[in-house]
């Protein structure tokens, strides 16, 4: 997401069925490109603004989803926040949603629920600056209210097990 935000773009349908992770070498692999924003290019008719589950409150209007709100830089970082929670949260027995997730698009709308309540207290208890991360995204009136990137980054090089996987990796940004 830092390299495709240092190219002023973003995939603007991140979620669980997009993103691919080797856990040998923690290489991301983004699929389904059919929304990509660049400000060179126009807005599709027919574009999406992400998948339910993933998609910000502030897309919502009156008549529903207005992918033109999610035609923006930073418009990633919403999703970008769901999709750590659920990897640092995601278990064998987890329940998941329709679309795979583990966050209902009705509680994200609300910015309130019983699920959602459950999972930050959950995140809370095992990785208290994920936490913090997720109520800000959750709080976020735009996407660039929401973690960056580079701070996912340095949250990843804290926790123990997983510090030294992403140890020999450096942000894109240095």
């Amino acid at each position: 997401i830092e390299l495709l935000e240092q190219n002023q773009c973003c995939h603007r349908d991140l979620s669980c069925g997009n993103v691919f992770i080797d856990t040998d070498t923690w290489q991301v692999s983004l699929i389904d490109f059919d929304s990509l924003y660049h400000p060179s290019l126009l807005m599709p008719g027919a574009t999406t603004c992400g998948t339910s589950g993933y998609a910000a409150p502030y897309i919502w209007t009156n008549a529903g989803m207005d992918a033109r709100i999610s035609w923006q830089l930073h418009a990633d970082r919403f999703a970008l926040c769901l999709l750590i929670v659920e990897f640092l949260l995601i278990e064998k027995s987890s329940k998941a949603t329709g679309e795979g997730g583990i966050l209902e698009q009705d509680e994200l709308k609300n910015r309130n629920g019983k699920e959602l309540k459950e999972i930050i207290n959950t995140l809370r208890a095992k990785n208290p600056q994920a936490a913090t991360y997720l109520e800000q995204t959750i709080k976020s009136k735009g996407f660039s209210q929401c973690p960056s990137p580079q701070e996912w980054f340095n949250f990843f090089k804290t926790i123990p097990g997983l510090s030294t996987s992403v140890s020999g990796l450096k942000p894109l940004s240095s």
